[in-house]
């Protein structure tokens, strides 16, 4: 057994498991919260995904010189929940949960493309 899961099987029943976004225990993202995500839908631009009433090439909100680049989820509600405790509480497991839900919605990257 690895150092980190042998850690964290020791872990466990003293800080069990729970949802990043609503606290409930059981898994970092509950089934109620994973359905709340809001997926990013078509219509819109077709360089950086950002929602539009119409598709377009190129939207407003391209920041000149990036790459294309996609978003699963709108960032508020449960998304930004999800990443605030990734990122600031330091809760790793959700880069799983994350990159699962985001294939789910996105499908793998193609060639050439990243996941981030």
């Amino acid at each position: 057994m690895a150092l980190p899961s042998l850690v964290r099987s020791l872990l466990d029943p003293l800080a069990p498991e729970f949802c990043a976004v609503c606290a409930v225990p059981g898994s970092p993202l509950c089934a109620g919260c994973r359905v709340a995500l809001v997926p990013v839908r078509p219509p819109g631009c077709a360089r950086c995904g950002h929602s539009w009433p119409e598709p377009a090439p190129r939207c407003r909100a391209c920041l000149p010189g990036l790459p294309p680049a996609r978003a699963a989820f709108h960032y508020d509600g449960p998304a930004a929940a999800l990443v605030s405790a990734m990122k600031d509480r330091r809760r790793r497991v959700l880069a799983e949960v994350l990159a699962a839900e985001t294939v789910g919605m996105l499908g793998p990257p193609p060639s050439g493309f990243v996941l981030v």
